[in-house]
């Protein structure tokens, strides 16, 4: 494969590149299922179409975790190459992974920042999905995304419509904003934000500053996916997007307000989730355990990527600790309840676990093997007798 001009990058991140990889990055990367397969569909609705040809050279800017890219990686064929370009180190990492899991051998991913430069007439097209509303100078971005085309290339890029038309995005905002008070001038920001395109005549007028013929524009209408379930499409509007960066912004007192806020946002908070052995469990019951093991996880100093194992027995504390967990991007290994000696270790080792909840006769047997797998190993059960007393 033929490798692309360099891409000049400067001698330090912006401050917003910076923001990017240390605070947006990992809440993207646990919301990946959201972001890849839930947002996709005006893409694909628009793929077919593209004015992408066998042997063609494309880039590929604010790749992401690289689906589109890889997607024109195949419509460019072996005879073509694709560029991705992003300003996050994780979300490259991502995409060469998958990429490399795909056998997908004509394909580039590079650490860059449109809006300082791009390689110079080198692409028969270049691409962006949802990415451009994001730019702190978009002008600038679109002019180097321009100069990167050939003579007589195309430029494709996909952006939000105004707010009426994306209330899946809009209306968790307008709830928020009923609790927490709006980021002041010197917040820090994922940049203009996702409706900054939405205004046809602005974004020509843009895009004709930067040296752009011919531009049209297309309506595509799809559905979107924002969630596992109900909690889970909470839970991403709480952490990204417009609601997000209001409930960020807000820090302690927007926490000391989650579980009113996700109340609000949820109609359904008060009805009944689990029903065990008796006890009836509602959503916002079950929400404020989960938000109290988010607490406490962060309190222990778990990180997003962490690994926790359970070993617990059937109750709604499981999946009230699972989900907790998850809030605050750590992950919960389920391990077999039957599991001892060896087996249990092996499992447990395999997943490497930074800690162990478990409770009753199981926490009895984690106790038993945690000493053989790492010193660091933390074990937290309910009762306190086997390890540390959990309790969130």
């Amino acid at each position: 494969m033929t490798s692309a001009t360099p891409v000049e990058t400067p001698q330090e991140d912006t401050a917003f590149v910076q923001f990017w990889n240390d605070v947006l990055a990992p809440k993207f990367i646990r919301f990946k299922h959201v972001l890849v397969d839930g947002l996709t569909l005006h893409s694909e609705e628009i793929f077919p179409s593209l004015p992408v040809r066998p042997g063609d050279a494309v880039l590929d800017v604010g790749c992401g975790f690289g689906d589109t890219a890889i997607k024109l990686a195949g419509m460019a064929g072996p005879t073509g190459r694709v560029v991705g370009i992003d300003c996050c180190d994780a979300f490259l990492d991502y995409a060469r992974e998958d990429a490399a899991s795909k056998g997908v051998g004509n394909i580039e991913f590079v650490r860059g920042d449109a809006e300082v430069a791009l390689p110079t007439n080198e692409f028969n097209f270049v691409f962006a999905r949802f990415g451009t509303m994001f730019f702190t100078n978009p002008v600038a971005a679109m002019r180097n995304m321009r100069t990167a085309l050939k003579p007589g290339g195309r430029m494709v890029h996909i952006v939000w419509r105004n707010r009426e038309d994306n209330p899946w995005l809009s209306e968790a905002k307008e709830v928020v904003s009923r609790f927490l008070p709006p980021p002041g001038e010197d917040a820090l920001t994922c940049g203009p934000g996702p409706f900054s395109m939405a205004n046809q005549e602005m974004v020509t007028a843009m895009m004709r500053s930067a040296g752009y013929e011919e531009i049209e524009f297309r309506r595509v209408d799809a559905e979107v996916v924002v969630g596992k379930d109900v909690q889970d499409a909470i839970s991403f509007q709480l952490a990204l997007g417009p609601a997000g960066e209001v409930f960020r912004e807000a820090g302690e007192e927007a926490e000391r307000k989650r579980d009113e806020i996700e109340a609000a946002i949820d109609e359904h908070a008060d009805r009944p989730a689990f029903l065990f052995e008796g006890e009836s469990l509602s959503y916002r019951e079950f929400d404020a355990r989960a938000n109290a093991v988010a607490h406490w996880a962060t309190t222990q100093g778990l990180k997003p990527g962490d690994c926790v194992a359970l070993i617990l027995e059937n109750s709604p504390d499981y999946p009230a600790i699972w989900f907790g967990l998850s809030k605050v991007g750590v992950i919960a290994a389920l391990v077999n309840t039957s599991l001892e000696g060896d087996g249990l270790a092996h499992c447990v080792g395999l997943v490497n676990a930074k800690a162990i909840i478990a409770g009753g006769v199981q926490a009895a047997r984690a106790a038993q093997i945690a000493p053989a797998l790492s010193n660091d190993l933390a074990l937290w059960d309910f009762d306190g007798e086997a390890g540390e007393d959990f309790v969130a």
